[in-house]
């Protein structure tokens, strides 16, 4: 139907040679549906600014349609004639559809930087702009006043230029919906009449008029109706020149002997992305280039080291993403063929996905070593170290080696993970070297990677570690040592001592089968060492640390109680006599803080839909008392009931990813700063639930962002929740940042 009426109209609109003459005034028009359509809108001056394009380029700036500016102060002769036969003249109003007005005061019109260089300016004047800031006529004299015709005709160009149509066909096809909507408009006042007669007259007479009205009534709807189809039609045959053509999809790949055509499926991907690859918003570009990596193969690959290049990281990251999903040959060589890329971003999105695949590709391993000896960008030998890490060959040891002095401090860190995991032998030297680095990040990364990498050569440097550090370091020196000697003397370094002295010389490495028990006994290890200090535990997880934060949930939901079967083992009813999580969290927080040592620094955060930290910084043990106090008095946030309105809500949201972020002190960003230290090296984090508000909601995100940002710190993350459910879906957050998940409450088996 409404394709119908278009072609209708177009037709109609073709017969119209001129544009119309008569009746040419506003004030000729009797209906009050056309006196509605005659109402002139004046616009404003649309912004003069380039559009900034996701690939950092600028578009120069551009109009939304071409501008009639009426320049005006005083009233005049001339500007009242203007008024009159200009304005006044229905013609005018129906193009001011096409070409919007604007009045401004001479003054201001000096002010507007695409008009100081126009000569001609006076009270009054007509300036045409095209969509470009263009002026392209000025009108100044009163002839041209005289005869509104001229400026219609000055105005049909630019309309030319800029849309589909003519300004005589719109305003033609304009001026017929005019005619017929008149002729409406009667037959409208004819049924009335016949309304009203029939009120006052005898009942055969009133039957006659109801029954003529009923018949106008019955034309007339239908035909009122399609009416309104037609100037909804004739409105969007304003179609701006370019704005319908769509930019055509190649439906062909590659050069020579190696073209091919696109698969229906890659061609429908590439038809879906264009339509978000231009959005304002990252994040939206950003899952449109990552969802590119769904189809596996070159053509993906190259459309999305092209979306690479892009003014925000986010979306290069998520390039990344999208290209470790590859794993046919051709794609791979594609991505190989990207660490070469003349566009940086491109070899970073490249990198990216090689650090991102499922199963190594040597063939990228030269290349990668390349970019990470030469590569004067942070981002790059990041995403370079990650790379040779997920190639799993322990042939890139001299390269990361070579990272291990590195000038990021947390590239030297990630650099001694990634030897570690690759159990690269020939990298102990330098590993042992770095035991007693001033940064303790650095210490615990190549204490771990010898644990991994297990020669007999660092048994003694690591002994001599555990002999004179504290805190957590001598936990992860503890556990290193059981590692690679499958022996267990818990936290007695003489014990530890006496052994190697006694059997060092003849000491023989075990095999990953014989220190399998030793691992075992590792992890529970904590449970039972000595410290003749006593024991520092929260939530049942031991530490030996002395910079630690305790990151605490209060939100509303966190003033419910935790449930507790009658039928639960009944030592789960007597560990929580006060079963209110707030109130568990508060008791086992006061309970470790009364026993702070004055060398244990720690500080708390509490968090619902904001965030709160007691201290600026970390504070020394001897502050417990204030700090019990603080938590003593802490509450959870209440819920609205009955009439009281909750404060923006935030009482019934949770802001884990803002809360995270200020226990590393670092503020709620997307792209959190991965470079940045941090003193603290544990975090207890306390929650009931799943965020809900924040920069990153999405939890397993929220999960791979923060890891990854801590991979440069080695802090360890400790999740404390009370629901399985809940320690389902957080408890990676811990796992991947070498801490525990623990759930406070009934936990039935399986």
């Amino acid at each position: 139907m409404r394709l119908l009426l278009f072609l209708l109209l177009v037709v109609s609109s073709a017969l119209a040679q001129g544009m119309p003459s008569s009746p040419s005034r506003v004030d000729s028009w009797s209906s009050p549906h056309n006196q509605k359509r005659l109402r002139m809108q004046w616009e404003v001056l649309p912004p003069f600014k380039p559009t900034k394009l996701p690939d950092g380029s600028e578009e120069p700036p551009k109009a939304p349609w071409p501008m009639l500016i009426y320049v005006k102060d005083q009233d005049s002769k001339a500007s009242e004639k203007l008024d009159e036969d200009v304005f006044g003249d229905a013609r005018m109003v129906i193009a001011s559809h096409a070409v919007k007005f604007i009045q401004l005061k001479p003054e201001k019109a000096i002010d507007v930087p695409w008009l100081r260089t126009v000569t001609g300016i006076k009270d009054p004047t007509l300036l045409l702009v095209d969509r470009d800031f263009k002026v392209v006529d000025v009108m100044n004299s009163p002839k041209e006043f005289s005869n509104s015709g001229k400026v219609l005709k000055a105005m049909d160009k630019v309309v030319k230029d800029t849309y589909e149509t003519s300004l005589t066909s719109y305003v033609g096809a304009y001026f017929k919906l005019l005619k017929d909507g008149e002729s409406l408009w009667k037959q409208e006042q004819k049924m009335e009449e016949l309304r009203k007669k029939a009120a006052d007259a005898d009942k055969a007479k009133a039957e006659k008029y109801d029954k003529e009205a009923d018949e106008i009534e019955a034309d007339l709807k239908p035909a009122m109706s399609a009416l309104a189809d037609e100037e909804v039609a004739i409105q969007d045959s304003l179609v701006l020149k370019g704005s319908g053509v769509k930019e055509e999809t190649p439906t062909t790949f590659g050069t020579g002997k190696e073209r091919r055509k696109l698969t229906p499926a890659e061609i429908e991907a590439l038809e879906a992305f264009k339509e978000f690859s231009r959005d304002q918003n990252p994040v939206v570009r950003a899952a449109a280039v990552e969802d590119l990596g769904a189809i596996d193969s070159a053509v993906m690959v190259d459309a999305i080291l092209k979306a690479a290049n892009d003014v925000d990281l986010r979306v290069i990251q998520a390039a990344g993403k999208g290209l470790g999903r590859m794993k046919s040959e051709e794609s791979l060589s594609a991505m190989l063929a990207g660490l070469t890329d003349s566009n940086s971003k491109a070899r970073h999105a490249a990198l990216l996905g090689f650090a991102h695949l499922t199963k190594p590709y040597p063939a990228a391993m030269k290349p990668v070593s390349d970019m990470l000896r030469s590569s004067r960008d942070d981002e790059v030998r990041k995403a370079a170290i990650q790379a040779l890490e997920t190639m799993g060959d322990a042939k890139a040891a001299p390269e990361l080696v070579e990272a291990l002095d590195d000038s990021e401090e947390s590239l030297r860190v990630m650099a001694a993970t990634a030897l570690g995991n690759l159990k690269a032998t020939s990298a102990a030297p330098a590993l042992i070297e770095r035991v007693g680095a001033s940064d303790w990040s650095l210490q615990k990364a190549c204490i771990e990677a010898l644990a991994k990498i297990r020669v007999k050569e660092s048994i003694e440097p690591l002994l001599k570690a555990f002999e004179k550090e504290e805190g957590l370091l001598q936990e992860v020196l503890y556990k290193a040592l059981v590692a690679i000697t499958g022996q267990d003397f818990k936290y007695i370094a003489k014990n530890w001592r006496t052994w190697w002295d006694k059997y060092g010389s003849g000491f023989v490495v075990p095999t990953e089968a014989e220190i399998e028990e030793a691992r075992k006994k590792a992890e529970k290890a904590l449970e039972g060492y000595y410290d003749p200090r006593g024991k520092r535990k929260y939530h049942k997880i031991e530490t030996l640390s002395r910079k630690m934060v305790f990151v605490i949930d209060i939100s509303a939901s966190m003033s419910d109680k935790i449930v507790i079967p009658p039928y639960a083992p009944e030592e789960i009813q007597q560990e929580f006599p006060e079963r209110v999580k707030i109130e568990i969290a508060k008791k086992e927080l006061i309970d470790l803080l009364a026993e702070l040592e004055p060398n244990v620094y720690f500080n708390i955060i509490t968090f619902a839909g904001r965030v709160k930290t007691w201290q600026d910084n970390l504070v020394p043990g001897s502050m417990r008392t204030a700090a019990i106090k603080y938590v003593s008095k802490l509450k959870a946030m209440e819920p609205p009931r009955g009439g009281r309105k909750a404060s923006s809500g935030e009482e019934q949201k949770t802001n884990t990813y803002g809360a995270l972020m200020a226990a590393f002190g670092l503020q709620d960003e997307a792209i959190p700063n991965w470079k940045a230290r941090t003193q603290v090296d544990t975090i207890f984090f306390v929650t009931d639930g799943v965020p809900t508000t924040g920069e990153i909601t999405d939890v397993p995100k929220l999960i791979n962002t923060v890891s990854d940002m801590n991979k440069g710190r080695g802090v360890i993350i400790h999740v404390i929740v009370f629901d399985k459910q809940e320690a389902v879906k957080l408890g990676p957050l811990a796992t991947k940042n070498g801490g525990q998940v623990v759930v406070r409450g009934y936990v039935p088996d399986g």
